[in-house]
């Protein structure tokens, strides 16, 4: 006996059509309310009967606001629940995107900040071996600047204590010569000046204690000066750029301390506006104290409206 065998077809599933109606037909008292604002204007209170009247009238009113209102509030209770229930559906279909996003987030906000510290600590380390290479070939040049001053003052031939108190005078810009070879002993300062000064070794005696001395002055300003780094290789993070995509940091505030903040606030260190009237509480407490409610909260005004209840 032959068997037929058919072909099985896959068929794609696809989520189920949710459909809601909602009757918003106006209630037949609305017609009502449409004549109320002209009978009201008509109404005049100048006596006990008209006064119970118009009395009367509001009463009326407010049972026909009532019935309308209870009318629209069923329709928008309806409307309260079929938003918590569409909010609900959509947290529901968000729920696993939310998640994967956050996960995934989160490492790829840790790697990047690992990334970002590993740079920095490296460029830290870059700068400090710059600036200690730059602080090494300064103390190099430093000394090096030392070792020729030392060398001519050491080129002078050897000098007698007074000439060498004349020559430090006179090098070192103290005095003038005649001056110096008075406060060096000589007898005679105007002939012994000029006669010193006429002297090989005397004149390249000065000459090299001021060049010594011109050589050490830009020693100890160079070494004054900030020293002169050059820029280090800046080091390349290793992240990825996407299209449309960038990494951003948020702010917020906490209070921990709600009295130092109102003190600093008192004081003038911080705005004022960082604090918000709770007016809820205002309210219930000029409710509670009524006349009494000015003195008790000193910079509010006690505000009263009227109406008939009922």
């Amino acid at each position: 006996m032959a068997t037929k065998t058919g072909t099985a077809k896959r068929v794609e599933s696809s989520p189920p059509t949710q459909t809601t109606t909602l009757d918003i037909t106006p209630p037949r008292e609305a017609q009502q309310a449409l004549t109320l604002p002209t009978q009201a204007e008509a109404i005049v209170v100048r006596d006990r009967v008209s006064h119970g009247a118009a009395k009367e009238f509001v009463r009326g009113a407010k049972q026909l606001k009532r019935v309308i209102e209870d009318h629209w509030s069923a329709i928008t209770r309806r409307v309260d629940e079929m938003k918590r229930s569409l909010l609900e559906l959509k947290a529901r279909d968000l729920a696993p995107v939310t998640t994967a996003i956050a996960l995934v987030e989160q490492r790829v906000l840790r790697y990047e900040n690992e990334e970002t510290r590993r740079v920095q600590e490296e460029e830290d380390r870059r700068r400090r071996e710059a600036e200690a290479t730059a602080q090494r070939e300064r103390e190099a040049l430093l000394a090096r600047q030392e070792r020729e001053a030392l060398a001519l003052e050491a080129q002078s031939e050897t000098l007698s204590s007074r000439e060498q108190h004349f020559v430090d005078l006179v090098a070192n810009g103290f005095n003038a010569p005649i001056v110096a070879a008075r406060a060096a002993g000589y007898k005679d300062p105007e002939k012994s000046a000029a006669k010193l000064m006429d002297t090989v070794k005397i004149v390249t005696a000065i000459s090299g204690f001021k060049q010594a001395a011109a050589i050490r002055h830009e020693a100890e300003a160079k070494r004054r000066q900030p020293l002169d780094v050059d820029p280090i290789e800046p080091v390349e993070a290793r992240v990825s750029k996407v299209a449309g995509q960038s990494t951003r940091t948020y702010y917020s505030g906490v209070v921990t301390d709600l009295d130092q903040l109102w003190a600093a606030a008192v004081d003038g260190l911080v705005p004022r506006s960082v604090f918000v009237v709770n007016q809820p509480a205002i309210n219930e407490a000029a409710t509670q104290l009524k006349e009494r409610f000015e003195a008790a909260y000193p910079g509010c005004a006690l505000h009263k409206r009227q109406g008939l209840s009922g």
